[in-house]
């Protein structure tokens, strides 16, 4: 079977993307319990949007109440410092380029965390 790069890399594999020993993928299977899998978003099925806001500094928020996502950032690490460092610079950027691009265009040109992008572009749209 063969995968293009989209198909590999997107949102949806996020149980198998990541290769650091610090968050995703790998950080998750060395201290996942069978039991969590079931606590866990899985954005093959669901939006991490209806989870996730996400701080102009570059950390995931999530509700006290909402064991998926409070269990999915946890197990995944998701802010890890590194992580975190990343997001913020994608936030920078998505600020600055606001006005000169689309969503699209700014999910094209960033490259990377998709889900954050969308969320920060409909809040500068909000004001």
């Amino acid at each position: 079977m063969i995968f293009s790069s989209v198909t590999i890399f997107t949102w949806e594999n996020l149980f198998t993307s990541c290769n650091s020993e610090f968050y995703g993928a790998k950080y998750k299977d060395k201290h996942i319990k069978t039991m969590d899998y079931k606590m866990l978003i899985n954005p093959n099925f669901e939006d991490s949007s209806k989870h996730f806001i996400y701080s102009w500094f570059g950390e995931i928020i999530v509700n006290e109440d909402d064991i998926k996502g409070r269990n999915t950032l946890k197990l995944f690490n998701l802010n890890d410092s590194a992580l975190v460092e990343q997001r913020k610079i994608v936030a920078f950027q998505v600020k600055i380029m606001y006005n000169q691009f689309s969503l699209d265009e700014l999910i094209t040109i960033i490259g990377k965390f998709e889900s954050m992008i969308c969320y920060l572009y409909n809040q500068l749209n909000k004001n």
